[in-house]
């Protein structure tokens, strides 16, 4: 699935890092627009989001779930390879719950049934979400030389 190319014997390239690289930039920059207000169009302070991550399926593929620096975001990240990636989902509190964006240029149909999963979370299930992440954030500094 992975294909390798190497030029010259130096420079590796594979379509999978490219990917990542794509996915990664497009959930940093999902991040940056999707906290840079709040509802009443007033900045908001930075959110970071590299807590966790979880592994979820959502319309039928694999996500990675990561919970965010002020306890209340919630990102949805397509998984390295995934036919939806990239594309990010972000959760951000509100007065009355949640709202739910998305972005990026996956797979349509794909992206939009994980959609419909998302938007079907309860408040509760997205906080049982961000604090599950905690606790694999958690698992994972408790492992020598873990990313």
């Amino acid at each position: 699935m992975f294909t390798k190319r190497f030029y010259d014997g130096h420079e590796y390239c594979s379509q999978w890092a490219r990917g990542l690289k794509a996915s990664l930039r497009l959930f940093l920059a999902s991040a940056i627009i999707c906290c840079a207000f709040t509802e009443s169009g007033q900045a908001a302070p930075a959110v970071t989001c590299r807590i966790g991550p979880i592994e979820r399926t959502y319309g039928g593929i694999k996500w990675l779930v990561y919970g965010c620096d002020d306890k209340t975001s919630l990102v949805v990240v397509s998984e390295a390879g995934s036919p939806a990636m990239p594309f990010t989902f972000f959760f951000s509190q509100t007065n009355d719950g949640y709202q739910l964006h998305g972005g990026g240029t996956g797979d349509k149909r794909l992206t939009d049934a994980a959609y419909k999963d998302l938007a079907a979370l309860t408040a509760s299930d997205i906080a049982a979400l961000i604090a599950e992440t905690v606790v694999q954030e958690k698992k994972l500094e408790d492992i020598p030389n873990a990313p």
